[in-house]
């Protein structure tokens, strides 16, 4: 189980995640500051494989493609680039190459989720205050 350590978390969201589907799932937190979260932020329990074959992906509609992100766990970890001889985290979310990514996941932002063993994706942070529907505002 994946352990959410106290850094100014105002509040988590734990997502079960069965075993070898495909699902979407959304980011409903965003960072105290009020920006999107970094997706190093996004903790996976010790059921998502090691090794880089449990991902996410994210759909870009400006390239029309995906990005698709590996969990790198223990014994593997992920590095600042490919030259890097040491991991700078012991786990992260990297690419192919274990090259740590830096992107962010906005509020209400979908994305999709596999892993094979199953287990729980942890969002932290505060919950993003839901828009307005209209009416009785």
């Amino acid at each position: 189980m994946a352990e959410v350590t106290s850094s100014n978390t105002v509040g988590y969201q734990k997502i079960n995640i069965p075993v070898s589907s495909m699902d979407i799932i959304a980011a409903q937190f965003q960072t105290v500051g009020g920006g999107a979260l970094s997706i190093q932020d996004l903790v996976a329990s010790a059921e998502f494989a090691s090794d880089g074959t449990d991902w996410i992906r994210f759909y870009d509609e400006s390239t029309g493609a995906y990005t698709l992100v590996n969990w790198w766990g223990a014994g593997y970890g992920v590095y600042e680039s490919a030259e890097a001889a040491e991991p700078c985290a012991a786990s992260g979310w990297g690419d192919d190459f274990q090259t740590i990514v830096d992107m962010t996941i906005a509020p209400g932002q979908g994305f999709w989720v596999r892993s094979a063993g199953g287990g729980t994706l942890t969002f932290q942070n505060p919950l993003t205050a839901p828009a307005s529907a209209g009416g009785n505002d």
